[in-house]
């Protein structure tokens, strides 16, 4: 009765990979799509991870080992999770998360592009960079100083720099452009937001409070709109210090 048993177990578990075998290589059980949604404000998958899903196209979607392809892409840097799931009879459906940023950060000539993550700068495809500027903002840097923060990890200063920028989302249509300068005198540097709607340039020379940057924000969109001719004049500059915001 036992051997009965055994052989009527071994006959099912060989006609199971049989069938495993015919159902993984039948044309309608290829995948044919993956649909990706994002957790998180991203609204479009960046290039290196959508490189990775798209080679699960054309596979077996019962042969395709999708635990290895979530380790291979987990391992990005810019990725904190991915959940991957087969639907039949020809899909795959991803679920995925990337790292927090605060901001971007991007070396003036465009060579270099990063997310941040704790003091870690995380490189991205630069071709990327707009799909996280559609919700963060960003900083220029220069090259060398970039690369440094990118070895080294950012320092006490340039932490300070991105706090500044805490609270601007609301600003983010008057700020076109934010460079960070760290060869300055000071200790400090130099923080210069770009303001071409209102012909202006506000530097912050000082390290201050983040709320400072945002009341200086509104007192030089209130100092432009009494200057009715500024569309016409040269670009103003302000200079925002501890206690003081000056125009020069």
């Amino acid at each position: 009765m036992i051997r009965r048993i055994t052989i009527y177990g071994i006959t099912a578990l060989l006609l199971s990979v049989l069938l495993f075998l015919a159902l993984s290589h039948l044309p309608y059980f290829m995948i044919s799509q993956v649909q990706v949604k994002i957790d998180g404000p991203l609204r479009h998958v960046p290039i290196e991870v959508s490189n990775r899903l798209s080679t699960l196209v054309g596979q077996g979607i019962f042969r395709v080992s999708l635990l290895s392809t979530k380790k291979q892409i987990e391992q990005l840097p810019i990725v904190t999770s991915l959940v991957l799931t087969r639907t039949l009879p020809s899909t795959i459906k991803a679920t995925i998360a990337f790292i927090d940023s605060p901001v971007i950060v991007q070396s003036e000539n465009k060579e270099r592009s990063y997310l941040v993550d704790g003091r870690t700068l995380v490189p991205i495809e630069s071709s990327d960079a707009d799909l996280w500027t559609d919700h963060l903002l960003r900083i220029e840097v220069p090259l060398e100083y970039a690369l440094l923060m990118e070895r080294y990890g950012t320092d006490s200063v340039f932490a300070s720099v991105m706090g500044l920028t805490r609270g601007l989302s609301g600003e983010a249509s008057l700020i076109t452009r934010i460079k960070y300068d760290n060869n300055s005198s000071n200790s400090f540097g130099k923080m210069v937001l770009d303001l071409p709607s209102l012909n202006a340039r506000l530097w912050v020379r000082e390290p201050v409070d983040p709320k400072h940057v945002q009341t200086a924000l509104y007192w030089i969109e209130q100092d432009r709109k009494e200057n009715l001719s500024f569309l016409s004049s040269s670009i103003q500059r302000y200079d925002l210090y501890r206690e003081a915001l000056v125009r020069r």
